[in-house]
């Protein structure tokens, strides 16, 4: 399938098509050239979310006792033991905390940092962009069926971590169908109402037999993991101590909420987002890259003790991730998909200079 692209600003290269860099690079360009059928790119909505920290265990068709034997428990250490970040709020708020602070830095839940490394720039490039293309066909998939918030990054991270597994072949059309819609079960059980494995097979263009083996393969690949917290997870955290701050209103909270939601959508598109930061920093960056644009000053955005606290981040901390997501958002006709999520996104914003 040809691609028409538009010229890159300086310093900016274009990714396109190229055959034969490897297995999984054969497997993404077919990604790329397929799609969900009849699924409409314009239909996204978000509502309020969930945060679950529970493990959730795997039905028992997916697996056999094995999987309750080797079931890890992650233990939430005493409250004097807690870094200062994890001291704010309520006692049932630390706890919270600390549990979405350990989960995040088990390597089970993460992908490995060079997961789709090449052996040249312009093969990582291409590589980076055509996830981004099926990170995008997940994105309109979620969009279409209206599924919980929150949904696209735990199904995105299932993604990254099957890749990171090394599991070679197949189709990952396939693939990014199947994580949305067992992120979709995880974050609201109805929804087996509303999408089915046949639907998922009829937009894929496969037999349902084909998505409930990759639906088990996928378990199989995360080790029946499905629970670690997401940027979506952390942006929703963070922001609820929002209220406590001084001055702070429910119409610029919620504004403040939403546009960190957005712009860590976008941070989906660059898999080495998620790969080198952790999915709390990703979530502090979104926040205060939203700061700034309520601000509209390029001064470095207000960052104050409350929010070092509350996410355990300086702002220095944060100067790599900020300007990871703000490259994206300013140069989007270089990513995949970029400019639809942006389309979608309701408010009407402007982000400043990058300033520290």
């Amino acid at each position: 399938m040809a691609t028409h692209v538009k010229a890159a600003p300086a310093g900016y290269r274009y990714y396109g098509d190229e055959d034969d860099i490897d297995a999984l690079l054969r497997d993404i360009h077919a990604a790329v050239g397929a799609g969900f059928a009849s699924v409409p790119t314009d239909s996204h909505r978000d509502a309020a979310p969930t945060t679950p920290v529970a493990v959730l265990r795997a039905p028992r068709s997916y697996g056999d006792d094995t999987a309750e034997r080797d079931a890890v428990t992650i233990k939430t250490p005493p409250p004097e033991k807690r870094p200062q970040q994890e001291q704010c709020g309520s006692e049932y708020d630390a706890d919270i905390d600390a549990t979405l602070r350990a989960m995040e830095r088990d390597p089970a839940e993460r992908p490995s940092a060079d997961y789709l490394a090449a052996d040249t720039q312009a093969e990582e490039e291409l590589i980076v962009a055509a996830r981004a293309h099926v990170v995008t066909l997940m994105y309109n998939f979620s969009g279409y069926y209206n599924l919980a918030p929150g949904t696209l990054h735990r199904a995105v991270s299932y993604v990254d971590c099957f890749l990171s597994a090394s599991v070679a072949g197949g189709n990952l059309v396939l693939l990014g169908a199947v994580a949305v819609f067992t992120a979709a079960k995880y974050k609201d059980r109805s929804t087996t109402l509303a999408l089915r494995a046949d639907d998922v097979a009829r937009h894929v263009g496969c037999a349902a037999r084909d998505v409930v083996a990759a639906e088990r393969a996928l378990f199989a690949a995360l080790g029946y993991r499905l629970s670690g917290p997401t940027a979506y997870t952390f942006v929703d955290h963070f922001t609820r101590h929002g209220q406590e701050e001084e001055g702070a209103d429910d119409g610029s909270l919620l504004m403040l909420r939403t546009l960190a939601h957005h712009l860590a959508d976008l941070a989906l598109l660059d898999c080495r987002c998620g790969a080198r930061f952790l999915p709390s920093a990703v979530a502090a960056s979104a926040i205060a890259l939203a700061r700034m644009a309520m601000v509209g000053s390029a001064a470095p955005p207000p960052w104050s003790e409350e929010e070092v606290k509350v996410t355990g981040y300086e702002l220095e901390d944060l100067a790599g991730c900020m300007a990871m997501i703000y490259d994206i958002h300013k140069h989007p006709e270089a990513w995949p998909g970029c400019d639809h999520m942006m389309e979608d996104c309701k408010l009407i914003y402007a982000l400043p200079p990058l300033v520290f």
